[in-house]
């Protein structure tokens, strides 16, 4: 009984100690992910460049719940100025289709589109998260802005993306 006991209590402290340490130091952790909000301003190509070098992607704001935990986070950030940020959604190459970088699947059918957008033209390829009011909300935007702009990052807790796209560890 005592034994086993002891193995409970070791067997949750060390699901308590990985739990702890799922995402490294200047990430927040949300379920299995970890988010990156970059501390720089750049295109959104340099971004998705900046999180593979980081092991990560562009975000997929792909459920209302990771949704709610984005409108938390950057709440914060916004007292600072930042208010627009580049995630992992593009129609590059096909216009009206975007989709994920993360997996490559069509965005939807969970969206938060601000209200006129996406515009559809061919100058407008990559989606930002930006603040309308009090509402975190998507913009179709250039990807290459005259202003550059921060972005957001994720990769799954202890995996990091390779830049070749390859899973390592």
């Amino acid at each position: 009984m005592h034994l086993h006991l002891v193995l409970t209590l070791a067997i949750a402290l060390a699901v308590a100690v990985v739990k702890a340490n799922k995402c490294e130091s200047g990430w927040a952790e949300f379920k299995e992910d970890c988010i990156y909000i970059g501390h720089d301003r750049t295109s959104w190509d340099d971004a998705e460049k900046r999180c593979r070098d980081r092991g990560a992607w562009l975000l997929s704001d792909d459920n209302e719940e990771k949704h709610d935990f984005l409108t938390t986070l950057l709440n914060v950030f916004y007292n600072w100025h930042y208010e627009r940020f580049f995630i992992g959604g593009s129609d590059y190459y096909f216009e009206g289709q975007f989709r994920w970088v993360e997996t490559g699947a069509h965005v939807g059918p969970f969206s938060r589109w601000a209200a006129g957008q996406p515009q559809l033209n061919n100058t407008r390829n990559c989606l930002m998260l930006e603040w309308e009011g009090n509402e975190l909300v998507w913009s179709d935007q250039v990807c290459r802005p005259r202003e550059y702009t921060y972005y957001i990052c994720e990769k799954l807790g202890n995996v990091t993306v390779a830049p070749d796209n390859g899973i390592i560890g």
